[in-house]
């Protein structure tokens, strides 16, 4: 996403669970990655992960969304510090406060994938912030 592009090119009106095009993203950006804490994923108390997540840095462009999908601020970028077919994790020197985030993800060869995710956390780690967000639709990918 650059500043011209406009949030509205991301299709909102199908709140869906990630589809193939956004799952064969994720697996080609992590093919011969091995998952993090794969040993958590869905087996330790009140853990909630059902995929494996895989540690790997990934040029991100963030607007924030209200939730009624409304852009909230400006587009900026940060890195992503994992990624699953669910979800993300992103650090960020600002709080977020949205709902919602519309994504530009750059995999490392280039291509780009445009998604909406929920925001589940945003916990405050000295001056950083984690974020973790739920995939819950998305828009296309380029190359």
């Amino acid at each position: 996403m650059t500043d011209q592009d406009s949030v509205a090119e991301i299709d909102f009106s199908d709140l869906l669970r990630p589809p193939q095009t956004l799952k064969r993203f994720v697996h080609c950006v992590t093919a011969g990655i091995p998952p993090a804490g794969a040993s958590r994923v869905g087996t330790e108390e009140g853990e909630r992960r059902m995929q494996a997540r895989y540690g790997l840095p990934l040029q991100v462009d963030v607007q924030p969304i209200t939730k009624d999908f409304a852009p909230a601020g400006d587009v900026y970028s940060v890195m992503a510090h994992n990624i699953s077919v669910n979800g993300i994790g992103i650090r960020d020197t600002r709080k977020v406060t949205a709902k919602f985030l519309a994504l530009q993800i750059t995999s490392p060869s280039g291509e780009r994938l445009q998604v909406l995710a929920e925001v589940n956390r945003c916990d405050a780690v000295g001056r950083i912030y984690e974020i973790g967000a739920e995939f819950v639709s998305y828009g296309s990918v380029t190359h």
